[in-house]
């Protein structure tokens, strides 16, 4: 137990789960005992193995499995408290036991926190990147959404993404040819504008698009007459695609030195690209998961509902987004209603997610953002 601390307080704050797996173990020159040793040792092995997978996010597991592993590999004692053997039985050359495990749940966490995991079932977002890269001497931007379709995925973009991977966020490559049209990508320039981003994010199932640019350059310092320096610059920001609320910006420069210049200059993009994607990490896990934590009540006064079409389809529409919970008519009256819901967010938020809806036949005027309520009125268009 911790110092100055009863039994029972000390037991609650370490958080533990019993686990209950089946261990097998061969039996080698009749040596039955090594064998239920082996088969013991097995079974605490799958119980901080099934601990693991109940704690990571089911997504992230492929493109993080090697990490995930290296970080608990080898260190099953430090997570088993204790444990009984349920049953053993003995078939043939193999010795199987039944075995119960008190798994802590606390150290696996710190150990998953400190190998840069986000431990917890629930998921980070699935990433799309938009970014435009301007490498050295180059005169147009590379990106994969214009319609030159350079499909040559930028330096500093790779690098970000792999940053991100390492943090267990799920990132998307995007199948050009399936999702996005000829037609389509001639509208969308280098520089995209957040409602642009957003709308691309959605069209391959993003939750989260990091949209930006990415410039290298040749600085000035040069040593030995063939040795050059370059600079890798990354401007960029995150938003949802649900809310097209922003989760975080960055600013990030890096440089190399070399006497060649392609080589130079893509180092220093990717070390960018390094650079704001553990950036970024932390500012979209911070924010995805405390929203996702902590909704909060937010009222509605909503005024043109005399138009009772446009009211239903109003309500409609913020029931199809993922974010509001709980949406809970209060008052209808002849020409306005009240609405209650639960948002992740705050109020400016959810009028920022509003302002990104199409509703057909009408529009929303938000006329009056306060600390707990919106003031929205339905105006006809058509």
């Amino acid at each position: 137990a911790a110092a100055g601390l009863p039994a029972a307080q000390a037991q609650e704050k370490e958080r533990t789960k019993a686990v209950t797996v089946i261990g097998t173990g061969a039996i080698y020159r009749n040596n039955t005992a090594g064998g239920r040793d082996a088969a013991i040792a097995n079974g605490l092995v799958a119980a901080v193995d099934a601990a693991v997978l109940e704690m990571a996010p089911e997504e992230s597991l492929s493109q993080n499995f090697g990490k995930l592993n290296d970080a608990i590999s080898g260190h099953t004692g430090a997570f088993i408290l204790n444990y009984k053997v349920l049953a053993e039985y003995v078939s043939d050359r193999t010795y199987r036991v039944a075995v119960q495990a008190n798994v802590s749940l606390s150290r696996l966490e710190e150990r998953l926190s400190a190998a840069g995991f986000t431990p917890g079932k629930k998921t980070l977002p699935r990433i799309l990147f938009l970014i435009a890269e301007s490498n050295l001497n180059e005169e147009s931007p590379r990106y994969w959404w214009g319609k030159e379709k350079l499909f040559a995925t930028p330096y500093s973009e790779t690098a970000m993404a792999t940053a991100m991977r390492e943090k267990l966020f799920i990132t998307i490559s995007p199948d050009l040819t399936a999702q996005i049209s000829e037609d389509e990508t001639k509208s969308y320039p280098p520089d995209l504008s957040d409602a642009d981003a957003v709308v691309l994010g959605r069209r391959f199932q993003a939750e989260v698009v990091v949209v930006g640019r990415a410039v290298s350059s040749q600085a000035t310092n040069i040593m030995g007459g063939n040795i050059k320096s370059f600079q890798g610059a990354v401007t960029a920001r995150a938003l949802r695609t649900d809310t097209g609320l922003m989760l975080g910006s960055t600013v990030q420069a890096a440089a190399a030195t070399g006497a060649d210049e392609i080589v130079g200059s893509r180092t220093a993009l990717s070390g960018a690209g390094t650079l704001a994607g553990q950036f970024l990490s932390r500012q979209i896990a911070a924010a995805w998961l405390e929203k996702a934590q902590n909704p909060r009540e937010i009222i509605l006064m909503v005024e043109g509902t005399r138009q009772l079409g446009n009211f239903v389809m109003f309500r409609k529409v913020l029931n199809d987004m993922p974010d509001i919970k709980n949406l809970k008519l209060l008052e209808m009256k002849s020409d306005e209603a009240s609405i209650a819901l639960d948002f992740p967010g705050s109020p400016k938020d959810l009028a920022d997610a509003l302002m990104l809806k199409n509703f057909g036949a009408f529009g929303i005027n938000i006329y009056e953002v306060l600390e707990d309520r919106l003031k929205v009125r339905l105006v006809q268009t058509r």
